[in-house]
């Protein structure tokens, strides 16, 4: 809940490997940038490898139509 609170920051996946990092409220010079990166996400320690991992993709918005 707290993540949810701090978070300004949302990504949004353009193409097959393009995300585009956008603001959710103002930010003003000096704010920190806060991105929840999910339940899934893992740190990872110099020489493990990585696991392959299926990214969800958002169908497109009907809006504006």
């Amino acid at each position: 809940a707290e993540a949810e609170v701090r978070q300004n920051v949302s990504a949004v996946l353009v193409g097959k490997n393009i995300n585009f990092f956008l603001t959710t409220r103002d930010v003003h010079a000096g704010d920190e940038l806060w991105f929840d990166y999910g339940p899934d996400y893992q740190h990872f320690e110099p020489g493990e490898t990585l696991r392959p991992t299926q990214v969800k993709e958002e169908p497109p918005s009907s809006e504006g139509e």
